[in-house]
């Protein structure tokens, strides 16, 4: 009897572990919907943090162009103002070189010379 006894109490011993045990893994299943949305919740976050940092980086990297560009057209009208005033400068120094070629009075000389002065001005 007593060897059915001791039985009898292991018996009750390892089913009151069962239901521990199943109460554990009711508890999960339970709570599976919580650490869902949690889940969700973080890969939401994740998904929004790195949306922000690539709108951040694309307006970075739109600034740096936008300032390229610009930084090109500046460089391009100092070019062409060069040319510009390169062409007067040609301009008046045939115009002199004809002049001088010609044997100009001074007052042709003197209006040339402020013709030559008044379209540097210009080209500055």
């Amino acid at each position: 009897i007593a060897e059915h006894g001791e039985r009898i109490e292991a018996a009750r011993l390892a089913k009151e572990e069962a239901a521990i045990q199943m109460r554990h893994v009711e508890d999960q299943i339970e709570n599976l919907p919580k650490e869902k949305q949690e889940i969700d919740a973080q890969a939401d976050s994740l998904a929004e943090r790195e949306r922000s940092e690539i709108e951040e980086a694309t307006a970075t990297v739109l600034e740096h162009m936008q300032s390229e560009i610009e930084d090109r057209r500046a460089l391009e009208a100092r070019n062409a103002a060069m040319a510009a005033r390169e062409a007067i400068v040609n301009q008046a120094i045939a115009a002199a070189e004809q002049s001088l070629r010609e044997g100009v009075s001074p007052d042709s000389e003197r209006a040339l010379i402020e013709q030559f002065g008044d379209g540097l001005e210009k080209a500055l």
